[in-house]
């Protein structure tokens, strides 16, 4: 996940560049491998870089193609052929279908505006500065993937994937919204989907994209489950050959490296997963990395996942490497945990074990295919 921020001065007022700069330093950890900056007038962008496959070196952020809307991204778009396809329909000379991400969802703007999002297929949280028209646009995909935020503050907007990149802003306000606080303490989860923990910061809703100018704030649902006819086949074998066509499609859309590693326990779906993964990179030409990652306890419960995603990955000749969890903490050292969420988790000692494991494999893949 890379990181990304956008300050706008809707009333004009000059950017303040350092401030900007700090909040972008902010996102560091998101983005370790590269740091960009850029002021337009009233606005300011910032973009952090996590290179997660092959086409990330292409991925120069914040970024432009006529010098007029600016836009920064933390996205993988999926189907690329088709909206490539589409945006040539459209202009003849639109881009390749081996565009990087950003530059995708900077064609769909310019050619569909404020109803791009409707046209992307993926998980993403964009932002655009379209200049000419002063107006700061922002989108999250259509199931809430990737988080999204923001704060209104006077005449400023900004906006940022990380919470606590917002809530550095000095005119922020660490005022606790209490029926937030109230939903985690009844059912474990804010139930407002627009609301965070933080009174001044609210997080934009899956689904939906916001649109701010000096006059106007324009919020909208791009998109809602669809509800199709069932589908009938003529054969039962066409139902599991489409399923694993559309699955093969997934996967592919997601991996775009040589390097991958798989959250695998010995049940079917995650296995499954790892079996089109291995497929998937077979494909291609030259040598890959697949590696299965699988949670155990050894002695604490009973469990037998270590046996199971042992024989799939014996049989599927993966690599595999066990985190186990016999000496997780409990909830009477919740107190201990040292890793810290900007809002509340359920359980932070299983939370602060998953953070912990994943920087150990981070240096061999950094991406994790999950079956859930």
């Amino acid at each position: 996940m890379s990181g990304i921020v956008a300050i706008v001065n809707l009333d004009g007022a000059p950017l303040d560049a350092a401030l900007l700069g700090r909040l972008t330093d902010s996102l560091s950890f998101r983005g370790p491998d590269r740091r960009s900056v850029r002021v337009i007038g009233n606005a300011g962008l910032g973009h952090t870089l996590l290179r997660v496959d092959d086409e990330s070196p292409l991925d120069d952020q914040p970024y432009t193609d006529d010098g007029r809307a600016w836009v920064i991204a933390d996205a993988r778009i999926d189907a690329r052929s088709d909206l490539a396809a589409a945006l040539r329909t459209r202009a003849p000379h639109g881009c390749a279908d081996a565009a990087p991400d950003v530059e995708l969802i900077a064609r769909a703007y310019g050619e569909w505006g404020e109803d791009c999002a409707a046209h992307l297929v993926g998980d993403f949280a964009f932002v655009v500065w379209d200049a000419p028209r002063r107006r700061l646009f922002c989108a999250r995909d259509h199931l809430g993937v990737k988080p999204l935020f923001y704060a209104r503050i006077g005449d400023a907007v900004v906006v940022s994937n990380t919470l606590d990149c917002i809530r550095r802003h000095p005119a922020i306000s660490g005022e606790l919204y209490e029926p937030a606080i109230a939903d985690f303490l009844l059912f474990g989860a804010n139930r407002e989907s627009g609301t965070t923990v933080f009174r001044d910061i609210r997080r934009v809703p899956a689904a939906h994209s916001i649109a701010w100018s000096a006059d106007t704030t324009r919020t909208r649902r791009y998109w809602t489950l669809p509800v199709d006819a069932p589908i009938h086949f003529r054969r039962a074998a066409d139902y599991s050959d489409r399923f694993t066509e559309l699955l093969q499609c997934a996967v592919r859309d997601r991996v775009r490296t040589r390097r991958a590693a798989v959250f695998m326990s010995g049940g079917i779906d995650s296995t499954t997963l790892a079996a089109t993964a291995r497929d998937v990179l077979c494909e291609r030409r030259g040598d890959f990395f697949l590696q299965a990652m699988t949670c155990v306890y050894d002695w604490l419960i009973p469990d037998a996942e270590r046996r199971c995603a042992s024989l799939v990955a014996a049989h599927l000749r993966m690599p595999i490497r066990y985190d186990v969890r016999d000496n997780e903490m409990s909830i009477a050292t919740w107190d201990r945990v040292a890793v810290r969420t900007p809002e509340p988790v359920e359980n932070p000692a299983a939370y602060a074990a998953a953070v912990a494991f994943a920087r150990r494999v981070a240096p061999e893949s950094r991406l994790l295919l999950y079956g859930e």
